[in-house]
């Protein structure tokens, strides 16, 4: 737990939070760490395209494919898989690492903000979150990627609790400024 002190949020129920809250809290928190984890996966991801020479990447895209494409029937699927493989180029390469670095330390910022509980990251959390659900609408309409509604599903759901996070956040700061001018 000593590695988590610098965190704002607590695990530990507070006896005036309803039972609810608490709950929803902790999938907030768990919201917060899968983000996080993305976020540490993107910069790997981003950092790997940018240090491996092109015929590497070639080939292990090659490698990853092949058996995928065993099994696949042919298809959309198929042909897009196919498609991708085969146009590694260094101007797709290094739009790709640009892309995975800069949503890496977008996000990874928004979730340290949002764990140190400074509130104004709660809206500004909101609008990351909703923009990331733009481009992910926009590559969904061009792509048909399941997955990019499957993450618009999950960013709802995490900006739901960001918002009752902060409602909560704000009632606390209310109730602790009468305490004090009391």
């Amino acid at each position: 737990m000593a590695i988590l002190s610098f965190m704002h949020f607590s695990f530990a129920r507070d006896p005036s939070e309803s039972k609810s809250f608490h709950f929803f809290h902790l999938i907030f928190l768990g919201g917060l760490l899968l983000k996080g984890f993305n976020a540490f996966l993107e910069l790997v991801s981003g950092l790997v395209l940018l240090l491996l020479p092109l015929p590497t990447l070639r080939s292990i895209a090659e490698i990853l494919v092949k058996p995928i494409l065993k099994v696949i029937p042919e298809g959309p699927w198929f042909e897009r898989l196919e498609k991708w493989s085969l146009s590694l180029t260094p101007g797709s390469v290094l739009f790709a690492a640009w892309y995975f670095l800069s949503h890496a330390v977008v996000k990874a910022l928004v979730v340290l903000c949002l764990v140190k509980g400074w509130m104004w990251a709660y809206p500004l959390s909101i609008a990351v979150f909703l923009g990331f659900m733009g481009f992910q609408t926009w590559e969904y309409l061009h792509r048909q990627g399941l997955m990019y509604m499957i993450l618009n599903v999950l960013d709802l759901f995490l900006i739901v609790l960001t918002i009752n996070e902060w409602h909560h956040a704000l009632r606390l700061r209310k109730k602790n400024a009468a305490k004090v001018s009391t």
